[in-house]
Formats: C-alpha cells, sequence, structure tokens
C-alpha cells in the first residue's frame, strides 16, 4: 500500500504544477523562448519576479493560510455530505479569521489576469471546500430549530448568527439577498426562544410550584447567554426576571 500523502503535501503538489504550466505558457522565463538555442540553465539566470509571479504568489499564500487556519481548527472540507460537520469547529474557525482569510484570498485570485483561468479554478475549488460548511450548517441548523423545539437552544443561535454575520452575501434562488433571509428566520427562532421562557414565567407564576420556578429561571439564564443581545432583549429578560422576583422573593422562593 502506497503511503497517504498529507493535505499539505497534495497541495505543494498542485500548486507547483499550475506554477509549471503557468510559466511555459506565458513564456515568463526567456531562454524558453528558443530552448534550442539557449543551453543556460535556470539557476544561471536569475531574474526580478514579475507581475505575474507576484500576484501567482500572492494568490497561492492566501488560500494556503486560509485553509491552514481552517485545519488547525479541526475543520474538514466538504466533499459530498455533512459527514463531517463539527458547527463548533466551525465557529470557533470562523470566530479565529478563518473567513476573513477566505475573503482575502478571493480578493487575490481576482487579481490574476487572463491566461490562468486553470489557477484560478483551483485555487477557488479549495477554498470552495471550507466555504461550503459555512453555509451548510447555517441552512442545516436553522431546518433543524425549526423543525425540532428540543434543539431549541441559545448556543446554537448564537453559532448560526455567528456564521451569517461573517459568511458573505449572495442573492438566493428567490432573488433576495441570502443574508437578510437567513437572519430572518433566525430571528423567528430566537422569538420563539423567549415565548417559551415567557410560558415558562407564566406558569411559574400560576402554579407556584418549585420545578416550574426552577425551570423558568434557567430559561431565563439561557437566554442572558444571547452573544448579540441588544436593548431591547436586554429589557425583555429584566422583565422576566423581574416578575419572578417580585413574587417569589416575598413568599421565600427562590
Amino acid at each position: 500500500m502506497k503511503p497517504r500523502r498529507t493535505l499539505s503535501k497534495t497541495l505543494g503538489l498542485i500548486m507547483v504544477s499550475l506554477f509549471s504550466v503557468f510559466l511555459v505558457s506565458h513564456n515568463n522565463l526567456g531562454f524558453f523562448a528558443n530552448a534550442e538555442e539557449n543551453t543556460v540553465k535556470k539557476q544561471d539566470m536569475p531574474r526580478k519576479a514579475s507581475d505575474l509571479d507576484l500576484k501567482y504568489k500572492a494568490a497561492y499564500d492566501a488560500t494556503m493560510t486560509a485553509i491552514e487556519k481552517a485545519n488547525k481548527h479541526g475543520v474538514k472540507p466538504y466533499i459530498n455530505d455533512n459527514a463531517n460537520a463539527n458547527t463548533s469547529a466551525l465557529v470557533n474557525a470562523v470566530k479565529g479569521g478563518m473567513q476573513k482569510d477566505i475573503d482575502t484570498a478571493r480578493d487575490a485570485i481576482l487579481a490574476l489576469p487572463e491566461g490562468m483561468e486553470t489557477a484560478i479554478g483551483e485555487f477557488s475549488k479549495l477554498l470552495d471546500g471550507y466555504q461550503h460548511p459555512v453555509y451548510e450548517r447555517i441552512v442545516t441548523i436553522i431546518n433543524e430549530l425549526k423543525m425540532n423545539d428540543d434543539k431549541l437552544a441559545q448556543k446554537e443561535l448564537n453559532a448560526v448568527r455567528t456564521l451569517i454575520i461573517e459568511a458573505p452575501d449572495f442573492i438566493d434562488n428567490n432573488g433576495n439577498p441570502a443574508r437578510a433571509s437567513y437572519s430572518s428566520a433566525l430571528d423567528e427562532c430566537q422569538i420563539r426562544l423567549h415565548n417559551r421562557a415567557q410560558g415558562l414565567v407564566n406558569r411559574a407564576l400560576e402554579t407556584r410550584n418549585e420545578s416550574d420556578i426552577k425551570k423558568a429561571r434557567q430559561a431565563i439564564e439561557e437566554l442572558k447567554n444571547n452573544e448579540f443581545s441588544d436593548s431591547n432583549i436586554k429589557t425583555f429578560i429584566a422583565g422576566l426576571e423581574s416578575k419572578l422576583d417580585d413574587t417569589f422573593d416575598v413568599i421565600g422562593i427562590e
């Protein structure tokens, strides 16, 4: 059995191959112009890097930086399904700068000129493998939260919100900005979580049962973990907490 190549070695071979195509197709080294008449070795002909060289190197380096950042956080490229999906790893990678590195690499790739379609395609394909999981997690988790109340949790909402904010926007199949559509769907899930807490507080006020009071307080504490709280959300949470405190502190129940 042949030993498996590491991702870095495989990518390196791809880039070397692409760079060879680049050099030949652009006749970048003068002695390639007439190989029969020119016997000077490459190492004997130092030259200043051309603008094309620098652009290619910038695209390569930026692409590798994004991939290395993803790998550092345990993010695996999307192949055919989401079997390797790891929401926590992906969110940590995005928070650690993976998405920004992908965006930077995209800009460097766009700077490559005509004639570099092969390199552009390969670099873009590599980045797509790490960009796709971001959108996959957004869509998959939102759908799960919409369909299953048991999975509705502030931690999941925080994770998806982080990905939505950082991911590049685009126009979806309905002609709408994807970020706005994703955000709207997630807002509905957040409202449901608020309503659930409100219902638990109302039940606790009605039954004055110690178990119900505990559940209500846990629901409130969960809402406090919202990483994207605004003044309205904070006021809502404070109002729920006040209802419990004003009622049960008086009668000695915590």
